[in-house]
């Protein structure tokens, strides 16, 4: 039997009687976490009407359906806003049957790419939230796990305080520290600290603030003073420095942390404990040597035994060996 070739096609699905657009929402609903899930009633909502409320202002709704032979296996929503040229990128969403291997993912990211390049859209930034979903100094590793994979399609990682605002007035969970990513056309590495807050500002009062105020159970009133409280925090953690766009594969040796810019505990504490477990095993080694009356050869078998076995016991307690291997994928990938 002959191989039946696999055709991702993408659609845009913009109406709310759509039949892919139900398809489409049925997959996010049930392959996206409820802390960053927006309700889908409220999507149906702005999927009729958005585009018609801001036209004058020129932004613009955009969701897709994703279809794998003609299935579909994914969800994806963004809002483009024109005088602010910032592209945002609300959901991704892949049917978990259908995320095998990274060739689904991005051939997904790649498509919407085509998409908005042939609107011929100006755009300076594009950016994402990444929740943590974690209470410690590093995101979960699910969480991890995209970043890496948006980073390998040329995202980078504000290294900036950042919180996901309420997703309407009932969804207490929802609140959480989070990361916003970049991709931007200019290679500089780094960001005005102004560029930053312009954009969460836009994030917050022109995207979430205009999202849940048609809504009867948000009280408007209340939803900008948890916005204000947000906004506030961030702009009383700048420094006045730019925000460095870190493009690197790893996450925890960046120093990200909620509260401020400094180096994470294991950031300061981890060549330490390597050079201590290093120094640890090779001593006992050539005292194991000493005994045993090895030299020459066995000598050095020995020592590069201890070595790899280092090298095995740090995998299991760090990622720093599959960021080597990620930084030299993305090396041969350029």
């Amino acid at each position: 039997m002959s191989d039946v070739k696999s055709e991702y096609i993408l659609e845009i699905v913009n109406k709310p009687s759509s039949s892919l657009l139900i398809d489409a929402l049925d997959v996010y609903l049930r392959n996206t976490n409820s802390t960053v899930r927006t309700p889908t009633n409220e999507i149906l909502y702005w999927a009729g009407l958005y585009n018609d409320n801001f036209r004058a202002e020129k932004n613009e709704l955009m969701m897709f359906a994703f279809c794998k032979n003609k299935t579909v296996i994914g969800y994806a929503q963004m809002v483009y806003f024109s005088k602010e040229r910032l592209l945002v990128i609300d959901h991704v969403a892949i049917d978990e049957h259908f995320r095998h291997g990274l060739g689904t993912f991005f051939e997904f990211i790649d498509q919407m790419k085509q998409y908005i390049s042939t609107k011929k859209l100006e755009i300076d930034n594009v950016v994402t939230e990444i929740g943590y979903h974690s209470d410690d100094e590093e995101p979960h590793q699910e969480s991890r796990t995209l970043i890496r994979l948006l980073k390998f399609v040329g995202f980078s990682v504000a290294k900036a305080r950042y919180s996901q605002p309420l997703l309407g007035m009932n969804n207490h969970e929802s609140q959480i520290r989070a990361v916003l990513m970049f991709l931007r056309q200019d290679p500089a590495k780094t960001i005005k600290h102004e560029t930053y807050m312009e954009v969460v500002f836009t994030i917050y009062y022109k995207h979430y603030m205009r999202w849940y105020a048609p809504f009867p159970e948000t009280n408007i009133q209340k939803y900008q003073a948890h916005l204000d409280h947000l906004y506030h925090e961030i702009e009383t953690s700048m420094t006045g420095k730019p925000v460095v766009l870190n493009g690197m594969v790893g996450f925890a040796e960046e120093g990200i942390r909620l509260s401020n810019l400094h180096t994470t505990k294991r950031g300061r504490k981890g060549p330490f404990i390597v050079v201590l477990l290093l120094m640890t095993t090779m001593s006992m080694m050539f005292v194991l040597a000493h005994y045993l009356n090895f030299s020459g050869n066995d000598a050095a078998m020995l020592v590069g035994t201890s070595i790899i076995l280092v090298v095995v016991i740090i995998t299991f307690f760090t990622d720093r060996p599959v960021m080597i291997l990620e930084r030299l994928l993305q090396k041969l990938g350029k």
